[in-house]
């Protein structure tokens, strides 16, 4: 894309928005279109926890805003140009974990939805070991400012990075794409901090689950599993394995009931 815009000497810019992990409120309830929002859906079901992953949270409404600012400033702002990237992001990461503790700790005061989270409390009161924690989880974080950041260690600071990183990509062979920061790049471009995002998220997801009348089935989510390639996601296959095995078995346990 780069080289045909190139190649219009300047009457086209070829310019990119490279979000991360996009979150944000849905308009359907439907999910198997949105990887992410599917994932914490399940993972608010109490299915699974992806205990090992950090999320860095790009808000879909400033993924959308940054498309839009770039068509319209690109064609009268000479810092914008051909190979112009703009990464969306929050960091440091949010630890899943911390993620959803904070989420359910959000959602404390509504009773019913509490109730509704229960198996997914229970799973966040266990260790990594599968033990129970004497004082109901040894996670916390700190999501008090604009970021996010965990007091669980993984690496030292249950944080992926301490700073984004701009200037030339690597996937460039040219040499010439940057990483850009859209606060400073985009006039009128205001994120939202990432608990705004989650929450809004959330809320989203639990809504949805009152206008079906019910939570998503098991059905539901093997149809999404099946289909998706769900790279390195060990524990979303090693939950859709546990699943398919026991519905096999009981069809085997209802034929020989039958034979």
């Amino acid at each position: 894309m780069y080289d045909f815009c190139e190649s219009t000497n300047g009457d086209v810019a070829g310019v990119s928005v490279c979000p991360c992990i996009v979150l944000g409120p849905l308009v359907s309830t439907k999910l198997h279109d949105s990887v992410y929002q599917h994932r914490l859906n399940d993972m608010l079901r109490g299915r699974y926890l992806l205990e090992d992953h950090h999320w860095d949270i790009a808000d879909v409404r400033n993924v959308a805003k940054a498309h839009v600012l770039l068509a319209e400033q690109a064609t009268k702002d000479a810092t914008i140009g051909n190979g112009s990237r703009v990464w969306i992001g929050t960091e440091p990461a949010w630890k899943v974990r911390d993620l959803l503790q904070w989420s359910v700790k959000q959602k404390r005061k509504d009773k019913k939805v509490l109730i509704r989270l229960t198996p997914l409390v229970r799973m966040l009161d266990k260790n990594e070991d599968g033990s129970d924690s004497e004082s109901g989880s040894n996670h916390t974080s700190d999501c008090s400012g604009s970021s996010c950041s965990s007091s669980s260690n993984d690496s030292g600071d249950g944080s992926s990075s301490s700073s984004s990183s701009y200037g030339i990509s690597e996937w460039d062979t040219h040499k010439t794409t940057t990483w850009s920061n859209p606060n400073d790049l985009l006039e009128g471009y205001t994120p939202f901090d990432p608990q705004t995002t989650v929450l809004d998220t959330v809320s989203s997801i639990l809504e949805g689950w009152n206008d079906l009348g019910r939570d998503y089935t098991i059905q539901e989510a093997l149809d999404y599993y099946t289909v998706a390639e769900m790279d390195g996601c060990h524990q979303e296959m090693a939950w859709l394995e546990k699943r398919i095995r026991a519905k096999t078995k009981r069809k085997l346990q209802q034929q020989d009931q039958r034979n």
